[in-house]
């Protein structure tokens, strides 16, 4: 995606209170694009998901992104 889609995309999801996931190959402004949008916006929280994250890594970033008190959720599969 290009950075003006990028950012017209982050500033819906900002204004609905969702979550975006920008995809795409390596090395083509991913990062660039949402970091410079998010600034424009007012630093929405920006949680870096990598290939390699584990579901609990997941849960426990997003949990300290949104600043939410107590542990970060556990498994639910192991309930």
């Amino acid at each position: 995606p290009g950075m003006l889609a990028v950012g017209e995309a982050l500033a819906d999801a900002c204004a609905q209170r969702r979550f975006l996931c920008v995809l795409g190959d390596a090395g083509v402004g991913k990062t660039f694009a949402v970091r410079t949008a998010a600034r424009r916006l007012g630093a929405p929280v920006l949680l870096d998901l990598r290939a390699q994250s584990a579901p609990a890594d997941l849960r426990a970033g997003l949990h300290g992104a949104l600043e939410l008190t107590g542990a970060p959720p556990a498994d639910p599969r192991r309930r």
